[in-house]
Parts: C-alpha cells; sequence; structure tokens
C-alpha cells in the first residue's frame, strides 16, 4: 500500500512476534515459493489458531496463548491488519497495556532468555547450526568443513574428536568424550580400544546447499552441524562455537 509508516509497523510486529515465538515455534512468516505464509493464513483467518495449536505442543506458559485487552495477542492482532488504515498507529501501540504492563527484573530476564537460548539450539532434533560459505562451491566447502573440523577438535584440547566418515554421504562424525585424552589424534583410534566407552555424545558435519536465498538471487552453500544422540545444549553450543571461530577465519578472512 506504499505506506511507510504501516510498513515499518507490521515490520516491527513481526520482530516481537519472533521474540516471543522463535524459540518454540521459530518464525511464521515464511517465504516459500514466493509466497508469505503467514500472510496468506492472515487472509484466511487461520494464523491465531496456527500459533495456539504450535504453542499447545510446545510452550504452553508462552503469553501469545492470552487474548486479553492487556495482553500481547491483542497488540500484534491489532498491527497484523490487512488494510493500514484499520491497524494501531505508533501512538496507539505506545498507549496499549501490554507495553504498560509490568517490567520483569534482572533476574527474570536472565533465566528466561536461558530458556528460550535452550530452546532454539533444540529447536531442530537435538539441535542444528548453519555457518554460511556464501559463494563457496560445494567442492570448496568440503575443504572448508573438514579443515575447521580439524582445527576446532585441536582448539577443544581433547573433549570434541573427529570419527572419520558420517552416515550420511560426505558428511563427517564428531565426537564428544567424557574423558578427553590428548594422546590420541582422531576419534578412530579411540575407538578401536577401551576408551570407545566414554563417547557420550554425536555429532554429524556436512556441507550442503541451502534453499535459494532470493535477497541473494543464488543458492547458498553452508555447514551443517547436526547434534545425533547424547550430551546438552551447553556442549552443542561449545562446539558451535569452535566451528564458527575457524569458518570465520578460514572463510571470511580469506
Amino acid at each position: 500500500h506504499n505506506n511507510c509508516e504501516s510498513v515499518d509497523l507490521w515490520a516491527a510486529g513481526i520482530i516481537l512476534l519472533d521474540m516471543l515465538l522463535i524459540s518454540s515455534v521459530g518464525q511464521m512468516f515464511k517465504v516459500s515459493m514466493g509466497m508469505n505464509r503467514g500472510v496468506t493464513e492472515l487472509k484466511h483467518g487461520k494464523f491465531w489458531d496456527k500459533i495456539h495449536m504450535k504453542l499447545m505442543q510446545t510452550d504452553t506458559n508462552n503469553c501469545l496463548l492470552q487474548n486479553r485487552p492487556d495482553s500481547a495477542q491483542d497488540l500484534l492482532r491489532k498491527i497484523f491488519v490487512m488494510e493500514p488504515r484499520n491497524s494501531l498507529n505508533v501512538k496507539e501501540i505506545a498507549s496499549h497495556p501490554w507495553l504498560k504492563g509490568p517490567v520483569p527484573s534482572d533476574e527474570e530476564m536472565a533465566s528466561e532468555l536461558k530458556r528460550r537460548f535452550k530452546g532454539i539450539l533444540q529447536g531442530a532434533p537435538r539441535g542444528t547450526a548453519f555457518f554460511d560459505l556464501g559463494k563457496t562451491s560445494e567442492k570448496d566447502g568440503q575443504l572448508i568443513m573438514e579443515q575447521c573440523i580439524d582445527l576446532a577438535c585441536a582448539a577443544s584440547k581433547g573433549e570434541f574428536v573427529k570419527a572419520g566418515v558420517g552416515s550420511k554421504p560426505g558428511s563427517v562424525g564428531i565426537h564428544r568424550w567424557d574423558r578427553p585424552n590428548q594422546d590420541y589424534d582422531t576419534g578412530l583410534e579411540r575407538m578401536h580400544n577401551e576408551d570407545g566407552q566414554w563417547v557420550v555424545a554425536k555429532y554429524l558435519c556436512n556441507v550442503e546447499k541451502s534453499a535459494f536465498d532470493l535477497s541473494k538471487g543464488r543458492h547458498v552453500v553452508r555447514i551443517r552441524l547436526f547434534w545425533e544422540s547424547g550430551s546438552q545444549h551447553e556442549d552443542f553450543c561449545r562446539l558451535s562455537t569452535l566451528l564458527l571461530n575457524e569458518v570465520m577465519k578460514l572463510h571470511l578472512a580469506a
């Protein structure tokens, strides 16, 4: 509708919705085949029912399950209106009861952020992390991935070890060991002795093409780290950080 304020407020509403949903449901406004699913569901009156159904399965304490005049859902319903003339303006949003409600303490904020962070890591089965390699070819991406795994495992000082070829073609396995031992270079060497019993987590790393990126006009090659079994989200986060550091040094600095 070329209404700049309405467009900005709609975008702000999406950001708020993501803040409330991303750790338990994910993004609702997704573009697929050139069509925004969230907008389509709004037009057909299915948007909020779908959110309610998902939250009842994943996060029954989420504030978006409430639909009172002083609720976040009420505010977002009045922002996500297809006709801009009927949606809230800046002053009306600022005076909405939900924005004037109680403010959580620092301790409550820290606790909630930790809960949501855990939800993000476990949003896919056992957690998934992606490292964008941009225009890199899949062949070069494979080399970058293997180098990054070697360097990340070395930086972990024996906690994470490269475990050879993974179950997926072109993938590499990574193991986390309960008893790090720097005398062994790889997980394969450990698997052939009595120390094999100390594998407490398994991860899988591979290179793949992401879905077509409309904003960049191309597919994006990326490294995918998948949490297969065992361990805790803190360990997955630690391995992800080690890999990210090496990706940045090897790829982005190139």
